[in-house]
């Protein structure tokens, strides 16, 4: 399976650029060769680092990240067509000064408070979601259960597309349908990657099909009984990589 760089297609096989590997850690290799600078610090700096880049992951959003994949892609050979690349990239450009027209500039210009206080709500608001969101996403995909193959020299992944959503994507809280609606049916990671273009509210039903078809073919297929176990679990694995960097 060759490695490619979007989201839908692959997960933890992504070559991260340095900016990536610092704000969300996805894989352990990569934490590793991080943390490489903090082994006489270890695991006590690692829990807490974390939480920070895990609140900044949104920041990263909406700056730097699109251009850098945009730029990625273009390595890559996505943008074949004449002005393509150039017309993708205005197009970035165009979303995000609309992006902070409304959310920043606006109310700097019209809301009565010290401009700190607005900067201060924004970044807040922004931290917070940061936090929300990798919890949702980093409790399916670093976690104990879970692997982190590696390509070979040519890029190649061993397993095909199917069987590494199910090697590398765990599913928690399969009977909470409030909390299941409440974040957009991601607790259903395995679905989510397998049938990106099936809408959310089919994944329960779908996640029955999934589990069978796995245990006939003898594939895994991981998942948990509450987020609160998926989350500890994935404090237990944030733990270990904190562990293994003060052995490096």
């Amino acid at each position: 399976m060759p490695v490619f760089g979007r989201y839908s297609i692959t997960y933890s096989i992504i070559p991260i650029p340095i900016l990536t590997m610092l704000m969300m850690t996805l894989m352990p290799p990569f934490s590793y060769a991080f943390l490489h600078m903090l082994k006489d610090i270890g695991c006590i700096v690692f829990n807490i680092y974390i939480w920070i880049f895990y609140g900044l992951s949104t920041i990263s959003w909406i700056t730097v990240k699109d251009f850098v994949r945009i730029n990625r892609y273009k390595k890559m050979g996505f943008f074949n067509g004449e002005g393509e690349f150039r017309k993708e990239l205005l197009n970035i450009i165009l979303w995000k000064g609309i992006y902070y027209s409304y959310v920043l500039i606006l109310p700097l210009i019209m809301v009565p408070l010290p401009a700190e206080v607005i900067m201060l709500a924004f970044f807040s608001m922004h931290f917070i979601t940061g936090i929300c969101i990798s919890i949702i996403f980093q409790t399916a995909h670093v976690m104990p259960d879970t692997v982190f193959p590696q390509p070979n020299e040519k890029g190649i992944i061993a397993n095909d597309w199917a069987v590494h959503q199910l090697v590398t994507t765990t599913n928690y809280a399969p009977r909470r349908r409030f909390f299941s609606w409440l974040i957009g049916g991601l607790n259903f990671q395995i679905e989510h990657h397998l049938f990106p273009n099936v809408c959310h509210i089919h994944y329960q039903k779908i996640s029955e099909i999934v589990s069978e078809t796995a245990r006939e073919f003898g594939m895994p297929y991981h998942v948990k009984k509450s987020f609160i176990i998926a989350f500890c679990d994935h404090i237990r694995m944030l733990r270990q990589l904190g562990r293994a960097s003060s052995r490096i």
